[in-house]
């Protein structure tokens, strides 16, 4: 894999742009580094708010979104896909490539592999937000659905909180909760299939679905407990209720 330029600005050469593939992503950005690289940058005073809005361009059979970010070092932009219809297939409901362009020449720098990225970027944001919010001693965490967001969300939490022993897994395909639940004790975590209801004796809970309604009872949180709602870019998706928000 060819390296990025050490300085931007530096020029590319012609064909040498390097697929970083999502095994890649994996190897080179473990989850600790990437909430602690989010953590720098926006110590260092980038604003998610003033970044470009993202784009939604409805296609047929679903939605092209494309997500622009720069910064004085480097440009890009995400181009992803949303396929409801994809379930039925076997296939992702969301794929994408990220495309990194050098900020000063915006020459190519490399195409990176989106949803790895996406199953990387966004778990690390809950993970720094929980990282400040959640109890220190924090021991059991609830996650809500069983794609590569709720996976991303264990390693996160994880990567936080080392006292993690117990994971609750709540989602309505009884295998896929089934098989969640062992990959989490092939990690050497405990782990089981709950309900909606055991909110109540979680320290953290991650919503990784794209609801349209509340998962659960706003009131049945602890009050110590910290929660990560991802939802989706739908202004119609919603995973936690107004008694929650008015808690929080």
């Amino acid at each position: 894999m060819k390296a990025f330029p050490s300085h931007p600005g530096q020029p590319a050469q012609p064909g040498t742009t390097p697929h970083i593939d999502a095994a890649a992503v994996a190897r080179l950005v473990p989850m600790s580094a990437a909430v602690d690289a989010l953590e720098s940058v926006l110590l260092a005073g980038l604003d998610p708010e003033a970044e470009t809005p993202r784009g939604v361009v409805e296609v047929p059979g679903g939605q092209l979104l494309l997500m622009p970010s720069a910064t004085a070092s480097y440009t890009g932009v995400k181009i992803a896909t949303v396929t409801p219809g994809n379930a039925d297939r076997g296939l992702p409901r969301i794929q994408g490539l990220y495309l990194l362009l050098d900020g000063v020449t915006h020459a190519p720098l490399a195409l990176l592999d989106g949803i790895a990225l996406t199953s990387l970027r966004t778990p690390a944001v809950s993970g720094l937000a929980i990282r400040h919010l959640a109890v220190p001693e924090a021991e059991r965490l609830l996650v809500f659905g069983t794609g590569p967001q709720a996976w991303g969300h264990v390693e996160a939490v994880r990567a936080v909180r080392p006292g993690l022993r117990h994971v609750d897994v709540v989602a309505r395909n009884a295998e896929r909760v089934a098989a969640f639940a062992d990959r989490c004790r092939a990690e050497g975590l405990s782990a089981s299939a709950a309900t909606a209801g055991d909110v109540a004796h979680a320290d953290v809970i991650c919503c990784c679905t794209t609801a349209r309604e509340p998962l659960f009872d706003g009131t049945l949180v602890p009050d110590h407990a910290a929660v990560a709602a991802v939802g989706s870019h739908e202004p119609d998706a919603r995973e936690v209720d107004a008694a929650l928000v008015a808690r929080a």
